[in-house]
């Protein structure tokens, strides 16, 4: 075979195959860089809600904690609040029961429990125990027993008071 022209050389790939190959690659390139960033944003999004569901937890058991610490604060103020209030009734109890005690009645000895009182002293005689300070004592509690003792060295009587305070129930 003849022919008029001189051959010349085909390339495999003609220039439009080779631009679409080229806008082709750059496509696919583009495709799989925007998947691996949406791939690298969605586990650091996991690992940050993972980070966050442990904060969650944590001040989840802070919470329980602070309420339980509350509850006790809360019990050992009521506590607290309870024995200033006996303290203070106790106080101005104490003061009423020491304006009942006449000039005549020397005091030694007081022992205060919830419910009964005992007193211990001295006094120049019976009758001024019985009329000054056993009307007071026996309005106040409920049984009133008291014992005296004569006692030769100090010219006066020594007594014991024990009264005891029954509710009825």
């Amino acid at each position: 075979m003849y022919s008029y022209k001189q051959p010349r050389e085909k390339p495999i790939f003609d220039t439009f195959t080779k631009m679409w190959l080229i806008f082709v690659s750059i496509a696919l390139i583009g495709v799989l860089g925007y998947g691996f960033y949406l791939y690298n944003r969605s586990s650091n999004f996991s690992s940050k809600i993972e980070l966050k569901n442990r904060e969650l937890n944590k001040l989840q058991k802070s919470i329980l904690s602070l309420k339980k610490s509350i509850k006790s604060i809360q019990k050992r103020r009521y506590i607290s609040d309870k024995i200033d209030h006996s303290n203070l009734l106790l106080k101005n109890s104490m003061k009423n029961l020491f304006s009942l005690v006449p000039d005549q009645i020397v005091l030694s000895k007081l022992d205060m429990d919830e419910n009964r009182l005992k007193i211990e002293g001295f006094t120049l005689t019976k009758n001024a125990y019985k009329l000054l300070l056993e009307p007071p004592l026996k309005s106040i509690f409920t049984q009133s027993k008291v014992i005296f003792k004569y006692d030769p060295y100090k010219g006066k009587y020594k007594f014991v008071s024990i009264n005891h305070y029954k509710e009825d129930k």
